[in-house]
C-alpha cells in the first residue's frame, strides 16, 4: 500500500459536523478549560522528540493548527509540517492564523506515500479512530525509518479518588469557566462531546499494545497530572 484513497468527508460526518460548529470557540474554549496551559503542554512535549531544521512532520487531527504552526518554526524554512483533518472548516481556520499546508483526510486511510515523514504527532485525536489497528499502521506507514511518533490524549485516571475529581473538574467546573469566558453556550455542548469521545475511546494499554503489534519500538507511555497522557514510539531504522 502506498497512498491512501479514501474520501475524507464521508468519515464520521456527525464529528465532522460538530467540530465544524465548534470552530469560533474551540481555541478560547480550549485555554480556558486547560488555564492556559493547554498550548504550552503540546509544544513541550513535541520539543521532546527533537524536530531538526529540514525535517517532515504530519499533525493529525490538526484542529486549528497550533501545534503544527509551532512545528513550522522548529523545522523552518526547509522543512515541511501538514496538518490532517477531516474537518475543512477547522481547515480553513488553520490556514487563517499561518499553517501553510493542510489536507482534508481522515486517521484511518492517510493520503501519503509510504516514508514521507520523519515525525507524526496527533493530540487528543486518537480518540477517533474507528479501526486503531489500521489507524497506527497507517502511521507506521508513512513514517522514515527512524521517525517518532506523538500521541497525546486524555484517559480516566485509575482510582475512585482521581477519577472523581476529574470528574468533578470536567463536567462541573470547567463547563463553568469555560461558559464564562467563551460567552457561547456552545461551550458546554463541545466540553460534553469531548468527554463523551473520551469515555469511548481506546485505554493506554491498548493502545501501546497495538502501536508494538503493527512494529513501532520504543513504546514508552506517561501520564501527567490525573489525566493527560503521553504515549511514544519509533520506526526501527
Amino acid at each position: 500500500m502506498t497512498l491512501g484513497s479514501g474520501n475524507p468527508l464521508e468519515i464520521n460526518p456527525t464529528v465532522t459536523a460538530d467540530y465544524a460548529k465548534f470552530v469560533p470557540i474551540y481555541d478560547r474554549v480550549n485555554a480556558i478549560a486547560s488555564m492556559g496551559t493547554g498550548l504550552r503542554y503540546r509544544k513541550d512535549r513535541l520539543r521532546k522528540l527533537e524536530p531538526s531544521v529540514g525535517e517532515a512532520i504530519l499533525d493529525l487531527g490538526c484542529g486549528t493548527g497550533r501545534i503544527a504552526i509551532a512545528a513550522q518554526e522548529m523545522v523552518g524554512p526547509t522543512g515541511r509540517v501538514v496538518g490532517v483533518d477531516p474537518c475543512p472548516e477547522m481547515l480553513e481556520r488553520a490556514k487563517a492564523l499561518g499553517l501553510r499546508e493542510t489536507c482534508a483526510g481522515s486517521l484511518e486511510d492517510l493520503p501519503f506515500q509510504d516514508r514521507t515523514f520523519d515525525v507524526v504527532t496527533c493530540g487528543y485525536a486518537i480518540r477517533y479512530a474507528e479501526n486503531l489497528e489500521r489507524t497506527l499502521s497507517e502511521i507506521r506507514r508513512i513514517l522514515r525509518p527512524g521517525g517518532r511518533l506523538l500521541l497525546l490524549e486524555m484517559f480516566w485516571p485509575e482510582g475512585a479518588f482521581p477519577r472523581l475529581l476529574v470528574a468533578g473538574y470536567v463536567r462541573g467546573l470547567a463547563k463553568v469557566t469555560s461558559l464564562v469566558g467563551s460567552g457561547s453556550r456552545r461551550s458546554n455542548a463541545m466540553l460534553d462531546h469531548l468527554w463523551h469521545a473520551v469515555d469511548a475511546a481506546a485505554g493506554p494499554k491498548e493502545i501501546v499494545s497495538t502501536l508494538e503489534r503493527v512494529g513501532f519500538v520504543d513504546v514508552d507511555f506517561d501520564m501527567t497530572g490525573c489525566f493527560l497522557g503521553e504515549i511514544t514510539g519509533r520506526v526501527d531504522s
